[in-house]
């Protein structure tokens, strides 16, 4: 599993990258070069020219650059819930059980059962959803949904592991 956890932190990185990327180019056209050097110099040909230039170098990037980004952080949201279950590490109330370490065991194994079926129903359903409404494209671009959506079946197939896998260990302890 360590394999997989290293190929989802990096591909989350990329992501993250990704998004950045496109944030900062969007900035970089809107407020730099339309706010400040158009209002600057004017409407003067040459600068219009290199706006021109640069609107059919980057525009399309530029024009999703509001919608993709956020599509992504719901990529990069769930690739890091799956990151934590790796390593339990949440802030939690555990005074109640806390006391024995076999009753606290027995306990966070039935949460963990708990959190099992609730993502092999949003399994199901994020599968039936990409199916229904998958092949309806973003506003800005001639981009599927369902590229977008894919994250909630991935996700949760990292997180049953993850969690399936955190179960062995406890079983584990306590034998």
């Amino acid at each position: 599993m360590n394999t997989l956890e290293k190929y989802v932190k990096h591909f989350a990185s990329f992501l993250l990258v990704l998004s950045i990327a496109m944030i900062l180019l969007n900035v970089f056209y809107r407020y730099v070069l339309l706010g400040l050097v158009v209002d600057y110099f004017g409407e003067v040909e040459i600068i219009m020219g290199f706006v021109d230039y640069l609107d059919v170098l980057i525009g399309d990037v530029v024009v999703t650059s509001d919608e993709v980004p956020g599509y992504l952080l719901i990529w990069i949201s769930f690739l890091g819930a799956f990151m934590v279950t790796r390593n339990p590490g949440h802030i939690n109330f555990d005074l109640l059980i806390n006391k024995n370490k076999n009753f606290k065991n027995k306990i966070t194994i039935f949460n963990y059962g708990l959190i099992i079926i609730f993502f092999a129903i949003f399994l199901v359903l994020s599968i039936n959803m990409i199916m229904i409404d998958g092949s309806t494209e973003i506003e800005t671009a001639d981009i599927a949904q369902g590229y977008f959506m894919l994250i909630f079946p991935i996700a949760s197939v990292l997180i049953l592991l993850a969690y399936v896998e955190q179960i062995i260990k406890l079983i584990r302890e306590d034998k």
